[in-house]
Parts: structure tokens; C-alpha cells; sequence
């Protein structure tokens, strides 16, 4: 009906009051419409060759770590990096992999290992990172401080679902809260280097809100699906409507 507004045009349906646009046809490369057109693409464009920029350039370094980490060092499925540094985390979009330092792993006990092991693989059996990346990509055409919000509160539940997830196999929550203060506590020296946004870190999250999480009963209920899917359809509808009223109200700022 937008598209070919002449199909509602003779038709007495409600929907042809609202579904027109009057000038779909005259569009003008040289008016507002062209310079609105020519401004939403160069934004676009931007902000998606930056964000497939950054994932390339993701991509390459984590190939170069699997070149040199060598097949044998394993410990409980995690692949283990030769450093003094103290971390944990996992990578990759498609194929996600789960990684620890032997500055770290050397000094936990098996049932932190363990923990932190579970954690890892709980990340990289949801593909956690490429949901990072994924839910990057659309904040980031937000204003840069709420897209920090949004990013900061995303990252944080999937952390705590990870942390959720070790419970099957230590039953303990008490242990896993103190293996996050241990892990961060040694890996507070390496927070201050970057790293790539869309790597599930182990301990580079809120612990206070994670251990609350972790410890409380109530861990609080599900979005409902059905009043999400609600609200996004009538926002979609809200949308749609608006569209003549918002093309009449710019016309009449910068007639033409």
C-alpha cells in the first residue's frame, strides 16, 4: 500500500486515510529527500564497515593465537595460552573457542578450574560472542552513550547466565562466587589492555551484580515473549502511520 499507493487510492478501506504517501513518485535527488537519503547511508555504511572492520580484524588475531597455541595444551577442554598474564575468555563468531592463560589456571585449584572451564564452554555453546557482535551492530546506531548502556547490560546477562550454567556441575554457588573475586582479583593488572569488544571475558563485568545474581533466590522472571512481540508490532504500526505526518510536517519546514 506505501509502495504503490494507487492500489487504496479509490478504495474506502480505513487503511488508505492513513497508508499514502502523496509524492511517492516525484522523488528529487536534489531536495531534502535526496540530502536525508544521501546522510542515512553514509551513517549506514559507516557504522557497518567500522563494526566488519573490527570483526576482520577479530578474526585474524584469534587465527594468529591458534597458529602458535600448540594442539596438546589442553586442560579440560580449554585451550591454554602460554602467558604470565591471568585470563580466560572465549572467541570466535561461528566456531567459538574457549581460552585460559597458564598465569591463571597455575593458580586455581581443579574446582575453580573448573568453574572457570564450565563458564568458558557455556559461552561458546551459545555462540555467546557472535550475539555480542550481533546486538553491537544495531546499538551502535544509537547516541554512543546509551549504546554503551545497552552493550554493558547485554554483556552483563550473558554473564550471568554462563555463571548459571556451572551450577550442574558445582553445585555450589558459594564457590563459584569466590572464584570470581579470585580470578579478578588476578586479573585486575590486564583490564586496562584492550581487548576485543565481542570476547567473552571471564571477570571484566560487574562482580557485585553477578554474585547477587548468583546468591539471591529470586532470580526475577522472564520478558514475555508475547508482550515483547506485542510491542514491537505496535511500534512497527506506530511507525508506519506516523510515516505521511512526519513527511508533511519536513515538508513544511524546507518547502520545496
Amino acid at each position: 500500500m506505501l509502495v504503490l499507493p494507487e492500489f487504496t487510492s479509490n478504495s474506502d478501506t480505513w487503511l488508505s486515510i492513513f497508508l499514502h504517501w502523496h509524492h511517492i513518485y516525484q522523488f528529487k535527488i536534489i531536495s531534502w529527500h535526496g540530502a536525508s537519503l544521501f546522510l542515512f547511508c553514509i551513517i549506514f555504511f559507516s557504522v557497518c564497515s567500522t563494526k566488519m572492520t573490527k570483526a576482520i580484524y577479530t578474526n585474524k588475531k584469534l587465527n594468529q593465537l591458534e597458529f602458535f597455541i600448540q594442539n596438546a595444551n589442553s586442560k579440560q577442554a580449554l585451550r591454554v595460552i602460554e602467558s604470565e598474564e591471568s585470563r580466560a575468555f572465549t572467541s570466535g563468531f561461528f566456531s567459538p573457542r574457549s581460552y585460559i592463560t597458564s598465569g591463571l589456571s597455575n593458580q586455581l585449584t581443579s574446582q575453580e578450574v573448573t568453574v572457570v572451564t564450565e563458564h568458558e564452554l557455556a559461552h561458546a555453546r551459545r555462540h555467546d560472542p557472535l550475539r555480542k557482535y550481533i546486538f553491537s551492530l544495531f546499538a551502535a546506531f544509537f547516541p554512543t552513550i546509551i549504546a554503551r548502556q545497552l552493550n554493558r547490560e547485554f554483556s552483563l546477562a550473558l554473564e550471568q547466565v554462563a555463571d548459571q550454567d556451572v551450577l550442574p556441575t558445582v553445585n555450589d554457588v558459594t564457590v563459584i562466587a569466590k572464584t570470581l573475586l579470585k580470578v579478578s582479583k588476578l586479573s585486575h593488572r590486564s583490564f586496562g589492555k584492550k581487548m576485543a569488544a565481542s570476547n567473552c571475558h571471564f571477570s571484566t563485568h560487574p562482580l557485585t551484580l553477578r554474585i547477587e545474581y548468583l546468591l539471591s533466590d529470586n532470580k526475577g522472571q522472564s520478558f514475555p515473549i508475547l508482550l515483547l512481540f506485542s510491542f514491537s508490532i505496535s511500534v512497527a504500526l506506530l511507525s508506519i502511520l506516523s510515516v505521511d505526518l512526519f513527511h508533511h510536517g519536513l515538508e513544511r519546514l524546507f518547502s520545496h
